[in-house]
């Protein structure tokens, strides 16, 4: 196999907005980074173990393939958090990075942007970086809804057959614009390998709220546009660029977002079926229609599982989590998840079908539910509801109009935002914790409840604000009696919130929480250090304690001229 065969074009323009660098720069670059590792790991016995943690594509792209180049197994780092930086150094033989703070960290360190600064095309380029070695392989890093940390293993070769099959969805696409990160392999696979091959230029501005991404659309000429659910309905009731194709991707698209969609905008969507483990499953393009696999493809049913077969599958085949109900023409309806439905009081209900009546409500724009089951009671449905609407009676009206009253909410959560990841994802630990006993997390910390609450004592200096986790807070009664702790919303909120407002008190209102971490318990009596760095209207934080870590994550705020 040669790397060639994932390029379209060597006189294809590759960046949007033009930076004069084409698909023969690019393999340029590559060969660059190839060079430099290949030096580094000539007295290694076993195929070098990279790390790559590249934030902007400009950096991501060139460092993959070089490595790729270099018969490397390549580790794709979700963020680059501190924590996670330092787990990488301790794993990799080598970390590719372009984060200004790690530079020459230690001698594994290889800040790609001074790598591909100086590469230029040449005629000997293209036949330098040919051969991909066999041994070349990607690990993606996986958390799904559980928050669990698993790995998937991909060939050079599986990933290679799946873009054949996606870029044909491509067509004659000019431009391309991902909100989801590289990392990822949906975001890879439709925002970085299948344009390549298929010759299409990619937007490398980085646009997660709505604003940003209409500027983007507009200001690059796009025409095609990778999302997922949660980004998409947020797209909803605000003006974008019209008559976009767009993919979708990371959850099936809910039919109110997707006829929303539709009308406002006159957008054609794609929903995309699939996961880490499977690569991609099926698609469909309207709403209610069935879905049909991609070529390569095969589905088979056994007492209610479902197994996928294909070329780009983890060991050829998996067994799904989600319940499909296949027709004779290989079509094919989605069921859920097989976890997805409860019994509370000898009723069933699928916690997917209470969510989308939820979304549904007006003044709501997302919403989870939660199955709180306690050993020796029975259990019941919690929800966690973002967006203007802040009455329960009348949600609770509206799940009892529908449902069995067993399914009304033993508690209700109001926010501005669910914590959702970069793709959308909801892990459960994540959920749990919004819950906890205390004042409801507020993700735009704007409101008056905010100003009424207990205040946790915290002061700056320099760069780093110190707060006191003092035992008589509020925040650790009933949470647990025997071992308090404090909450993850808690920690977010009344600690990590106020100390960014200290460090950064030019920011405007959070607009986005995004890659949170909450990674050990806080007990009565700590001492938390929050760290941080500003990047225009984005800020990364730390919170440490006695130099362990105990949150990260990034808040992403909307400029003060925007915010209502």
């Amino acid at each position: 196999m040669r790397i060639n065969d994932f390029f379209a074009d060597d006189l294809a323009a590759l960046w949007c907005p033009a930076q004069g660098l084409t698909q023969a720069g690019l393999r340029a670059q590559a060969q660059s980074v190839t060079g430099v590792l290949d030096a580094a790991t000539s007295g290694i016995d076993h195929p070098p173990r990279v790390a790559l943690a590249c934030r902007s594509l400009v950096s991501f792209v060139p460092g993959l393939l070089g490595a790729w180049a270099s018969g490397a197994t390549v580790q794709l780092l979700p963020n680059a958090q501190p924590q996670t930086l330092r787990r990488a150094y301790e794993r990799c033989d080598l970390f590719l990075h372009d984060v200004v703070d790690a530079k020459h960290f230690s001698a594994k360190d290889v800040y790609v942007p001074d790598v591909i600064g100086g590469a230029a095309a040449t005629p000997e380029t293209a036949s330098q970086v040919a051969d991909l070695a066999e041994r070349a392989s990607l690990i993606f890093s996986t958390s799904g809804t559980t928050g669990e940390a698993a790995q998937s293993h991909k060939s050079v070769a599986q990933l290679y057959a799946e873009v054949r099959v996606l870029a044909a969805l491509l067509d004659d696409a000019k431009v391309l614009l991902s909100t989801v990160p590289g990392h990822h392999l949906y975001g890879l696979l439709f925002g970085v390998l299948a344009p390549l091959r298929r010759g299409t230029a990619i937007i490398t501005q980085q646009a997660f709220l709505p604003s940003e991404v209409a500027g983007a659309i507009a200001a690059g000429g796009v025409d095609v546009l990778v999302s997922t659910p949660p980004h998409l309905a947020a797209m909803r009731g605000v003006a974008m660029p019209k008559g976009l194709r767009v993919f979708s991707s990371g959850a099936p698209l809910p039919m109110e977002v997707h006829v929303a969609l539709m009308s406002a905008h006159r957008w054609q969507l794609t929903d995309v079926l699939g996961s880490t483990e499977t690569g991609g499953i099926a698609t469909r393009s309207a709403p209610m229609a069935r879905w049909r696999a991609l070529p390569g493809v095969v589905l088979s049913t056994d007492d209610e599982m479902t197994t996928v077969t294909s070329p780009w599958c983890d060991n050829g085949r998996h067994v799904l989590a989600d319940r499909l109900e296949l027709n004779a023409d290989g079509s094919f309806a989605h069921l859920g998840r097989r976890d997805d439905v409860v019994k509370i009081g000898g009723k069933r209900v699928a916690i997917s079908a209470v969510e989308a009546l939820l979304r549904r409500l007006p003044g709501v724009s997302d919403a989870a539910v939660l199955y709180d089951a306690r050993p020796g009671v029975e259990g019941r449905l919690k929800y966690a509801i973002a967006g203007e609407l802040r009455d329960k009676p009348r949600v609770t009206a509206a799940v009892r109009r529908e449902f069995d009253p067993v399914f009304a909410p033993r508690q209700i959560v109001f926010v501005d935002r669910l914590p959702r990841d970069a793709v959308g994802k909801l892990p459960r630990a994540a959920l749990a914790a919004m819950f906890a006993k205390a004042p409801p997390a507020d993700a735009s910390n704007r409101g008056t409840a905010a100003a009424a609450a207990p205040s946790v004592p915290m002061s700056l200096q320099g760069d780093v604000v110190t707060c006191d986790i003092r035992r008589e807070l509020p925040f650790f009664d009933g949470h647990f009696p025997m071992l308090p702790v404090l909450a993850g919303a808690v920690v977010l909120q009344y600690v990590v919130l106020p100390a960014v407002r200290l460090l950064a008190p030019s920011l405007g209102r959070v607009g986005a929480l995004r890659r949170i971490r909450f990674v050990q318990p806080v007990f009565p009596g700590a001492q938390i250090q929050v760290t941080g760095v500003r990047r225009g209207d984005e800020f990364s934080f730390e919170a440490t304690s006695v130099g362990n870590v105990v949150a990260s994550g990034v808040i992403a705020c909307v400029p003060t001229e925007e915010a209502p």
